[in-house]
């Protein structure tokens, strides 16, 4: 950060616009120091885009760091024309390595509803003069002068208005010369102002510090990869400067699904005017920080080591949370400062860095996002229910006590089968449904993550339990089930408290209200019984299956029956999510009504779904295959197959489900299960759940702004619904 004594502004090139390039963007960032702080960081980001070859759309983005050090304050800004933009490449954006699923919600979303709310839609343009180059859109003006740039923005905060002056302490470096020797496809032209000298003030006070200016301009082949089209890009960008006035700037390009990196040099200005480059580094990840707002992972401290140059060190952020939402496919980047600790030639340094981790926001697998929040998921469980109890942690559930409880009891007869069944690790997709709802209504998750994780899966885990003793299930999740494991009695028990420990979560919770807290137990108390009604339905059908009954089930059309069983049973727990994330909200009556209308079609189409792929031979299916015969449910789709086989293969299947004796037999239930799978009734039954789905979207998204939770919520629940187990590699 200290710059030599006595150095004035002589260096000036123009920085003029680039329209014949369809990309183009001026980036400043610095540290300021002034009255109350310190090397306080700040970053101001431009971008020309050209996606159409006729007119220009623009964005920008800001961030500066509060004085206090605790936050980031952020602007993303773009203009209706990049929407339009992007709208028109849809085909393109279609053809990359991400999710199609996640790139087709991201296009139908901002197509009918509009830009997504972490971003602002900024309908004025902005004004541009070519030569010399500035730029004024709202508050925030940059400009070149024969003395150096100018820079004007205001902190979205504080609103307080920062005038800064940059002046050139040195030449700019030629970064694309540099950087790539060798022709590359992933070059742009790219000039460097790495040592800038900044004067001005800041709400009125006079500020100093130091600022690095990059300004590129070139076609989008740092973002898509050009000799494999579909390749979606990212990288790492580090740069800073040492106070004997030697540059170092670092920039690896990697394929942002797989890592690998595609190319890589680190460049050096010493302060003699002397540039070189190499290729030959390592660079290491050694420490990652996960978003709480998008739950991407970014990979904040880096251990770097030039060998040929004698140069090592390690990259720290100040400050982990400088993520900045952005437009587009990668919902977000990290974009801040740090400092680098290290040595060059045996001298030991210690200096501001800047670093750009781009590529990490992509969703090429829903798989990973939602491995990601399941962790998460089980954190917050850990938490509220541990592992091992402490006379502390019993205390809080039982209140005090004149004599010590023992915590090995509880560690054996709760503990212990709870998490049995939770590091089982199942889908969490019922809590992770709850949070993105949460976000999608407009509230902040993070107060509540904890809440809606674990009453979403210590209920389902208890309910499951139980339903595996009703159904004298042999396996959940690839391995014997509780009540096999500890016995019916420690199984029940263990279940049972789940339940209880439901309400306990919600009361004196600091983020609820007392209304809340009431308006939510009621609604568990509900979901509860709902469910368990549905279970009993359930079990008069398995119980009572026999052929004469059978007969009269069928002549009866049980379709409605079945889905209002499901709606019960399934559906329930996910209403009773709903519910609790629209009185956390706040939510309306009318959307509220939608919020829960859409879980409970969510819920009875999982159901239909799991009574498919119960008819799966797939590993990923880690239950006994086609229990469900063996266990005598009419469950929808054993109901269509019914209605749909003619002749002796109907006749077969009834004579099979009626019979106990049958179905328990091995070949018959086989045989049984393969008249399912050939009757054809999967594609319709599947065809039907997704119409739910659908229907009831399209009505709950009319309340609901865009943003990428909801985004997200749609990719995730149509994941759900339409990924076919049984088609997966055995």
């Amino acid at each position: 950060m200290a710059l030599r004594q006595g150095t004035t502004a002589l260096f000036h090139r123009e920085e003029t616009l680039h329209p014949e390039n369809s990309l183009e963007w001026w980036y400043v960032h610095g540290w300021l120091d002034g009255p109350g702080f310190r090397e306080r960081p700040f970053m101001a980001a431009f971008f020309r885009h050209n996606l159409s070859g006729k007119n220009d759309a623009y964005s920008f983005l800001m961030a500066i760091q509060a004085r206090n050090a605790e936050k980031v304050h952020t602007k993303s800004w773009i203009t209706p024309s990049l929407v339009s933009q992007t709208r028109m490449k849809a085909e393109t954006l279609r053809s990359l390595n991400l999710d199609g699923m996640f790139i087709d919600s991201f296009l139908r979303e901002f197509e009918e509803k509009g830009a997504p709310r972490e971003v602002t839609l900024v309908e004025e343009e902005p004004e541009i003069q070519a030569s010399p180059f500035s730029v004024t859109w709202r508050d925030y003006r940059f400009e070149q002068s024969p003395h150096g740039f100018s820079l004007c923005f205001q902190d979205p905060d504080t609103l307080l208005d920062f005038s800064l002056r940059l002046q050139s302490l040195k030449e700019p470096v030629d970064l694309k010369k540099e950087f790539y020797t060798d022709p590359s496809p992933l070059e742009m032209d790219y000039i460097c102002y790495p040592r800038l000298a900044i004067s001005g003030e800041a709400g009125g006070e006079a500020v100093t510090g130091t600022a690095w200016l990059d300004h590129q301009w070139g076609e989008h082949k740092w973002f898509i990869r050009k000799e494999a089209s579909g390749k979606s890009l990212g990288w790492e960008f580090f740069g800073f400067c040492l106070d004997d006035l030697t540059e170092i700037a670092m920039l690896i390009h990697r394929d942002s699904e797989s890592g690998k990196v595609l190319a890589q040099s680190v460049m050096k200005n010493d302060g003699n005017g002397r540039v070189e480059s190499t290729s030959r580094f390592s660079a290491r990840p050694s420490r990652y920080w996960e978003s709480p707002a998008t739950a991407v992972r970014h990979p904040l401290e880096w251990d770097v080591d030039v060998p040929e140059w004698g140069l090592r060190f390690r990259f720290r952020p100040g400050h982990d949370s400088q993520e900045i939402p952005v437009f587009g496919l990668q919902r977000a980047i990290w974009q801040g400062a740090g400092f680098v600790e290290g040595s060059l030639q045996g001298r030991a340094f210690r200096a501001a860095a800047r670093a750009e981790l781009q590529g990490y926001g992509f969703i090429h697998n829903p798989r990973q996002y939602l491995n990601t929040m399941a962790d998460r998921v089980d954190r917050h469980i850990a938490e509220f229910l541990p592992r091992e109890y402490s006379r502390e942690r019993l205390e809080s559930f039982l209140g005090e006590s004149a004599r010590d409880y023992e915590p090995a009891n509880y560690q054996e007869m709760l503990a212990g089968p709870v998490w049995e069944l939770l590091s089982r690790q199942g889908k969490r997709w019922r809590p992770i449904f709850a949070i993105l709802l949460l976000d999608a209504l407009g509230t902040p998750p993070g107060p509540y993550e904890a809440l809606v994780s674990t009453l979403a899966e210590l209920s389902h885990s208890g309910s499951l339990i139980i339903d595996d003793i009703q159904d004298a299930s042999a396996l959940r999740r690839g391995r014997e089930s509780i009540h096999i494991l500890y016995g019916q009695d420690v199984a029940i028990s263990a279940a049972n408290t789940l339940y209880f420990l439901c309400s306990h979560l919600l009361f004196g919770h600091p983020a609820l209200t007392r209304d809340q807290q009431l308006d939510i137990n009621e609604v568990v108390i509900r979901q509860f019984t709902r469910a368990h009604f549905g279970q009993a339905q359930d079990l008069f059908w398995s119980r009572n299956l026999d052929g004469e009954r059978l007969e009269a089930w069928l002549d009866a059309s049980p379709e409605e029956r079945i889905l209002q069983m499901y709606a019960l049973k399934t559906a329930a727990p996910l209403q009773g999510l709903a519910a609790a994330a629209s009185i956390i909200h706040g939510a309306d009556t009318r959307t509220k009504a939608a919020c829960v209308e859409y879980a409970r079609a969510l819920g009875v189409a999982f159901q239909i779904v799991d009574d498919i792929n119960n008819f799966s031979r797939s590993p990923e299916w880690r239950k006994e295959p086609a229990e469900d015969i063996s266990e005598g449910k009419m469950t929808y789709v054993i109901y269509k197959a019914l209605a749909g086989l003619e002749g002796r293969q109907s006749r077969r299947l009834k004579e099979i489900l009626s019979s106990p004796e049958l179905r328990s037999s091995p070949e018959c239930k086989n045989e049984a299960a393969d008249l399912v799978r050939d009757s054809g009734v999967f594609s319709s039954c599947r065809a039907e759940a997704l119409a739910m789905v659908d229907s009831a979207w399209e009505n709950l998204s009319r309340h609901l702004e865009p943003s990428y939770a909801k985004i997200l919520l749609r990719t995730i629940n149509g994941k759900l619904i339409r990924t076919d187990i049984r088609k997966m590699k055995e």
